[in-house]
């Protein structure tokens, strides 16, 4: 198994954790908990893209990464202030 296939590889495992993650989304038994899993699925999916983005040779992947990694950090802090004051 070459470097291409360890990429690949560990981006599957971290779209498929991020998969397991949607559970605590819709189950989770608080706010915060269903925050935090929405922001570490963003988090493990822009992982991915970047790995994606080296094994497949394409730039187009890790822009796609960054305005993942960039609306999850302004969603997070957005229901953060939300949670906090009661309005954005």
């Amino acid at each position: 198994m070459g470097m291409v296939g360890i990429f690949e590889a560990v981006a599957i495992v971290l779209i498929g954790l991020s998969g397991a993650l949607c559970y605590r989304v819709f189950k989770g038994p608080t706010i915060a908990d269903r925050v935090l899993a929405t922001d570490a699925m963003g988090v493990l999916i822009a992982n991915a893209l970047a790995l994606l983005s080296v094994d497949f040779g394409r730039s187009i992947y890790l822009d796609v990464a960054i305005v993942v990694a960039a609306l999850g950090f302004i969603g997070t802090v957005a229901i953060a202030k939300v949670l906090e004051s009661g309005k954005l």
